[in-house]
């Protein structure tokens, strides 16, 4: 699906011995030779490949029957003058009912190469590799492995309802969990008409960026939250609101989650990095879920996760800002240390609290990106 996104109509995936090989075809041909040209579809193959879950490493190679000279006439081609110092040759067969070892195909095509071009062997520190790879009756063979993000195949791991916000925490945090081969639904919660749509905004242009690394589009479930937020107001003390206000948004995800069939809620919290992500804030906020909360940069320092957010490229859309909605009716000194069971008998009083919560749920906007 992200190499049909990205212009390669044609590519089709097959499950060989442990490995996936895809076969690309179309109008514009892939130059497997040619990975740094700007034109080639090995470069938008590369880069798409790059960027996709579950990878550990990719080859541009050719391929040809696993039957000695065949390789050597295709080894030979991988050489071209200017000829690299040394060179070396790597292989590795998956079965051994071949009549060769993998040595000794090292060797009868290392010894093939260097009759050609008189290039010295080093197999310490070559400045050329070719790998042989001889599976299921082939041999695929290539010179640069391309390392890939690793994680897992995307939603291999379930669902889960993240709350992100146009800040760089959550979209971090969020994309954390879809390295992880989680499926992830987006929950922003706005104040609009209160505020400006900035922060639905930015949202918007986060989740185009962490469309990149999913092979499907991102549901984002935009909430109304400023009528909740009036109905609090008047009715918690001041330095609770933003604990409620968390609490709150914990028990509609969890409605969401239940909706979405999903498993669990993604927060971008980090231990102590504001007043509301303290280790009793954060308890006091968790118990309002139904569903188990997962914070994949509690141990971050700021420096870790703005240098993430460089790095997949949702940082110069995260420091932009934008109007949030807990910057509406925001306390000037929040409560740092909340006890629990002061919050629940708080809490009591809010008897039209679920009705409002029900309400509310029924008219949040729904976009696929």
């Amino acid at each position: 699906m992200m190499l049909a996104d990205a212009g390669i109509k044609n590519a089709k995936a097959q499950r060989i011995s442990g490995r996936i090989l895809v076969r690309v075809s179309g109008d514009k041909p892939v130059n497997f030779f040619d990975t740094g040209s700007s034109a080639s579809g090995a470069k938008i193959v590369k880069d798409v490949l790059s960027r996709t879950f579950g990878i550990k490493y990719f080859a541009f190679g050719t391929e040809v029957e696993a039957e000695t000279e065949s390789i050597k006439k295709q080894a030979i081609l991988f050489f071209k003058k200017p000829y690299p110092k040394s060179f070396k040759i790597k292989a590795r067969r998956s079965e051994k009912n071949y009549p060769f070892t993998s040595k000794e195909l090292e060797e009868e095509v290392g010894a093939f190469v260097q009759g050609k071009t008189r290039i010295p062997v080093d197999l310490d520190n070559p400045k050329k590799t070719l790998f042989i790879e001889v599976v299921q009756r082939r041999a695929f063979l290539y010179c640069e492995k391309i390392g890939g993000l690793c994680g897992l195949p995307f939603g291999v791991s379930g669902k889960a309802i993240s709350l992100i916000s146009s800040g760089l925490d959550s979209p971090v945090a969020s994309w954390y969990f879809i390295k992880r081969g989680c499926k992830v639904t987006f929950l922003h919660f706005h104040s609009f008409p209160y505020i400006s749509k900035s922060s639905q905004e930015n949202v918007k242009e986060l989740l185009n960026i962490l469309r990149r690394y999913s092979p499907e589009k991102l549901k984002l479930i935009l909430f109304p939250f400023g009528d909740i937020q009036k109905y609090i107001v008047p009715r918690v003390p001041s330095k609770f609101r933003i604990i409620f206000y968390r609490r709150i948004m914990m028990r509609v995800a969890s409605l969401f989650c239940k909706k979405e069939k999903a498993i669990g809620i993604v927060t971008g919290e980090s231990l102590g990095q504001v007043a509301s992500q303290t280790l009793e804030n954060l308890r006091a906020i968790g118990d309002a879920a139904k569903f188990p909360v997962f914070r994949p940069l509690a141990g971050f320092d700021k420096e870790d996760i703005i240098r993430q957010a460089e790095k997949i490229g949702t940082y110069d859309v995260s420091i932009l800002g934008g109007e949030e909605c807990c910057t509406l009716f925001m306390p000037v000194s929040p409560a740092t240390k909340c006890r629990l069971p002061d919050i629940k008998k708080i809490e009591k009083n809010l008897g039209g609290l679920g009705k409002l919560i029900k309400n509310t749920c029924a008219n949040v906007e729904i976009f696929g990106v």
